[in-house]
């Protein structure tokens, strides 16, 4: 709903974004900093990170957000429930 009303009053979704994952980087990295509970990457698997955390999250937050803007968020949510149940 706040994205929604965001999109309303002419946020740019690519913008919304980018400044969602600025937010919640910090915090993430904060939180698995202290947790540690899983064995560090090696250096050959930050890559795959990169790729999947930006195809995977990235784009999906990007295009659900276009989606929203585009339609209701009903409809938007209905899409992603769709692909998350049947992809």
């Amino acid at each position: 709903m706040i994205a929604k009303i965001a999109m309303t009053e002419g946020i740019d979704p690519v913008i919304f974004t980018f400044l969602r994952n600025l937010i919640a980087t910090p915090l993430v990295l904060l939180f698995a900093y202290f947790i540690e509970a899983l064995p560090r990457p090696q250096k050959e698997d930050y890559f795959p990170f990169f790729v999947l955390g930006l195809f995977g999250i990235a784009f999906n937050q990007l295009f659900f957000l276009l989606g929203m803007k585009l339609t209701s968020s009903v409809n938007a949510s209905l899409f992603q429930v769709f692909f998350f149940f049947f992809f």
